[in-house]
């Protein structure tokens, strides 16, 4: 395994522990209303998503929103997630630059830049099961459309995306 693959594997690795380790904070529970039989943890697997006619769409492009929340954001850890909320649980059409797809603990992903622009990643998409012959198929540095759900954030792993699909 030659360094860049090593490099990558372990922040996939790192990201998928505190993604699905430690669960989300409060500050990014906007949608569980503070209920006592939502899930206390994520799982890898999420509920089944709504069909394309019942989705909501951002109208940012993927630089706009990585750098609204990623390391090149001005706004302070509080600001973020109280911006946030108007975009979690919110769908993305994107074309991203692919930086490594993998599999890390069950869960198939794809670590993507934005844009050139970027030296570090921008963020993770994570795709079901059923997309594993799809992904098999896309290379390193090849540029895909997407389209996910924004899941979470954070200035050091980038955006989270959820239920993604390539098309």
């Amino acid at each position: 395994m030659n360094k860049r693959n090593l490099i990558a594997a372990l922040s996939v690795a790192v990201f998928s522990l505190l993604f699905y380790g430690s669960g989300k904070d409060g500050a990014t529970q906007a949608n569980s209303g503070g209920s006592s039989n939502s899930s206390p943890s994520r799982a890898p697997t999420s509920a089944p998503s709504a069909p394309p006619a019942q989705r909501e769409y951002v109208t940012q492009n993927c630089s706009e929103v990585a750098h609204t929340f990623g390391t090149q954001a001005e706004l302070s850890e509080l600001q973020q997630n109280e911006m946030w909320r108007q975009y979690e649980g919110k769908w993305a059409r994107w074309t991203v630059r692919v930086g490594e797809v993998s599999e890390t603990l069950g869960q198939l992903s794809v670590q993507f830049r934005c844009g050139g622009e970027s030296l570090l990643f921008d963020g993770h998409a994570y795709f079901p099961d059923s997309a594993r012959q799809q992904l098999l198929t896309v290379r390193t540095n090849s540029r895909v459309s997407i389209e996910c759900r924004l899941d979470d954030h954070g200035r050091l792993l980038g955006l989270a995306l959820k239920d993604c699909e390539l098309h």
